[in-house]
């Protein structure tokens, strides 16, 4: 009977010691242009404008790869199969995408910042 106890104490105590990853994620516009049809892993962020941020979207689990989608001024800006190291995304918290576009030469890139 005592060894029915302990394993019953021992599944118990593995369970309940399990952490949950909370991973929230935003989006930033750091351009002059609207940011349009933001999406991540599927999930649509809408749409925001000059120095704005989207709203947090929680993710329940580590994020190993990802894609970013976003339309500015009219043109699909894609970052696809982007691998995030470390601590990246795989630790819980608040992230921040900052969104970088150039308008003179039509270039947009990213930044990831931990919030």
């Amino acid at each position: 009977m005592m060894k029915y106890a302990i394993c019953i104490f021992l599944i118990f105590t593995l369970f309940s010691c399990t952490k949950s990853t909370e991973i929230n994620i935003r989006f930033k516009n750091n351009s002059d242009a609207p940011l349009k049809e933001i999406t991540f892993l599927d999930t649509n962020f809408g749409e925001i404008y000059h120095r704005q941020y989207t709203e947090y979207v929680l993710f329940e689990e580590t994020i190993q790869k990802g894609n970013i989608s976003i339309q500015i001024r009219g043109r699909n800006y894609e970052w696809n199969e982007i691998e995030f190291m470390g601590n990246d995304l795989q630790i819980t918290g608040n992230y921040t995408f900052e969104i970088n576009y150039d308008d003179r030469v039509g270039i947009a890139k990213y930044d990831l910042v931990r919030d």
